[in-house]
């Protein structure tokens, strides 16, 4: 009985808020979208930096010269680097996503 009362208590309480919730969140979305509109501003910089870090994740993980690594390590073995290679073509799709999506987000 206990346990009802309690989950009544909160879903009343959500619905007694629920006047108040939608200004909340149009707030929100309107500071979101103040923010974004001066981060629009520094696109340019944060897609350079992207691309360098990425150029250097490539050169570390396919040009850079093997080095002795201690037992254990991830660089031990191959099977580390090819996760690290993995997931470096997964984050290179995924900010290659971000930075194109102004483009084709207008033809859907």
């Amino acid at each position: 009985m206990k346990k009802i009362t309690s989950s009544v208590a909160i879903i009343s309480s959500v619905f007694a808020s629920a006047c108040c919730l939608l200004p909340v969140l149009l707030a929100g979305v309107a500071g979101i979208a103040g923010v974004a509109s001066v981060f629009e501003k520094l696109r340019l910089p944060f897609i350079v930096v992207a691309t360098l870090f990425l150029g250097y994740g490539f050169y570390i993980a396919y040009f850079q010269k093997k080095k002795e690594c201690a037992p254990g390590e991830a660089c031990s073995t191959s099977q580390g680097k090819h996760k690290q290679r993995i997931i470096l073509w997964v984050i290179t799709v995924l900010v290659t996503l971000v930075i194109t999506f102004p483009y084709w987000i207008q033809l859907l």
